[in-house]
């Protein structure tokens, strides 16, 4: 009857074994860590969770291509009941960001988290020329490398916004996700 799993934990030493994952009641999965492998991302993405209304992953700094691992959840084929979307502490926030909105997750989502990450006012031009944001209930982009006036104009949306504690220089060429600073 478990609903909650929430794993923490440094997987190059301790390896996330992860392989053929199902569970009917589970509904909320959060991954922390700071060294999730392609692999590792690719076995949770292909999870058989059908119940699953909230996941939460730390994307860190190990995955070769974040998108392309993700793809089965943001063209909605992995959990059927998604709402709450966390992709946190991402090194490709950006691309990341391009990939949301040119997926068909929006349209089903309460809440996207994009968190802790590099997303630049790059990012959120892609998520500003995007008709599906608006369906969202709240986006966080707390912690990222967002000026103050893209924020300003995500403000405009009908959304709750998250923003807090961006870089204090968006521009900054070497950004970091949060967990690497």
């Amino acid at each position: 009857n478990l609903e909650v799993l929430q794993i923490r934990g440094r997987f190059t030493e301790y390896p996330l074994e992860y392989e053929s994952f199902g569970h009917e009641n589970l509904k909320t999965l959060i991954i922390e860590t700071a060294d999730l492998s392609d692999y590792n991302l690719d076995e949770i993405c292909s999870s058989d969770l059908p119940s699953l209304e909230y996941l939460e992953i730390w994307l860190g700094r190990q995955l070769e291509d974040e998108v392309d691992s993700l793809s089965s959840i943001l063209n909605y084929d992995s959990f059927p009941n998604l709402k709450y979307l966390g992709l946190k502490s991402g090194e490709q926030s950006d691309r990341l960001a391009q990939a949301i909105v040119n997926s068909p997750i929006l349209e089903h989502l309460y809440v996207l988290d994009l968190s802790m990450g590099t997303l630049t006012d790059t990012g959120v031009e892609a998520l500003l020329n995007c008709p599906e944001i608006e369906q969202l209930d709240t986006l966080d982009i707390s912690y990222n490398a967002v000026s103050e006036g893209a924020i300003g104009f995500l403000s405009e949306l009908d959304i709750n916004l998250i923003a807090d504690n961006q870089a204090e220089d968006p521009y900054y060429s070497d950004r970091y996700s949060t967990l690497h600073e």
